[in-house]
């Protein structure tokens, strides 16, 4: 077991953050390039060289701040993300912006580290974001004055954080945060201690899967940001045009009816919503056939492969 991670080996992480944190900012300033788009509603990987280190980074969808319980989808995402990071992230890059932190927020943040394990926190580094809030003071200073819910925080991750500024040109403060993630690495290998890891499902929530007809859309994974996103536009949208074209299908139709009398614009109410609906159907199928994309069709539901032992290579 080397006593340091050789430059040429790669580092692994997952960005965690609530929604507008800077997670996909953070993702490209590490790169050094623009390879994230904006959040999205999955997990995004991307790969690149630094400084002589090979990255492999997980961004992930941010939860609600004011989200009491944690819905599915963004549970999901994030053990997903331990999945994407084979055999296991070496560091889980939390994302905080440099202002208030309540204590309404530490908790929402436990609550999603949670989903990981108790060992999450061995593995975890909080990653301040800011832009010219610490012009005129220091982060030493901030967290002093922002209360007991950071300091809270911070012990959970053994005091363990970096500050990037999002504004800045420099690849100093990259350097110094891929050091800092070596650094996790070596503690971790030399007290033996397993890296995050996704839990493991029980029979209930398989059971769960299994009725709920939920499944995993190998497609979108395939094909990334593409997919993703004409998904979205289908599963929120065509309800809403749908209905839009109803009303204005019957306005239309009444009105065309008017011209024969009250029985006629009470006739061509149904009429318009009729058409209307029969236009939407046939746009809607005319654009998957653009797309090339067939009648949806289910897919069993498959749980993502979790490392049995993501240990941080020696």
């Amino acid at each position: 077991m080397g006593s340091k991670p050789p430059h040429d080996q790669e580092l692994r992480m997952v960005l965690l953050g609530k929604k507008g944190a800077g997670k996909t900012s953070v993702g490209n300033i590490i790169l050094g390039r623009e390879e994230f788009r904006n959040e999205g509603f999955m997990c995004v990987k991307k790969k690149g060289e630094v400084a002589g280190r090979y990255l492999k980074i997980v961004d992930t969808p941010g939860w609600d701040r004011v989200e009491q319980r944690p819905p599915d989808p963004i549970r999901q995402q994030i053990i997903r993300s331990v999945s994407l990071c084979e055999p296991g992230p070496h560091a889980i890059l939390l994302v905080i912006p440099v202002g208030k932190f309540p204590e309404r927020e530490r908790k929402t943040v436990v609550k999603h580290m949670d989903f990981l394990q108790d060992r999450v926190w061995k593995h975890t580094l909080v990653l301040f974001v800011c832009e010219d809030e610490l012009r005129d003071t220091t982060i030493e200073d901030h967290i002093q004055k922002s209360g007991k819910a950071l300091e809270r925080l911070l012990e959970q991750c053994e005091n363990r954080y970096h500050v990037l500024n999002i504004s800045s040109n420099s690849r100093t403060q990259v350097t110094e945060l891929l050091k800092k993630i070596e650094e996790i690495v070596q503690e971790n290998c030399v007290g033996g201690t397993r890296g995050p890891e996704a839990p493991a499902k029980t029979a209930e929530e398989e059971e769960q899967m299994r009725e709920g007809g939920q499944r995993v859309d190998l497609e979108v994974v395939r094909l990334g940001y593409r997919e993703e996103a004409m998904n979205v536009v289908t599963h929120y949208f065509k309800p809403a045009i749908v209905v839009i074209s109803a009303v204005i299908g019957a306005l239309i139709g009444s009105i065309g009816g008017a011209s024969r009398g009250v029985v006629g614009s009470i006739l061509g109410i149904p009429v318009g919503v009729t058409v209307a609906l029969i236009l939407a159907w046939l746009v809607r199928k005319e654009a998957r056939a653009a797309r090339g994309v067939p009648a949806p069709l289910s897919v069993h539901p498959t749980t993502p492969t979790t490392p049995t032992s993501p240990s941080p290579p020696s």
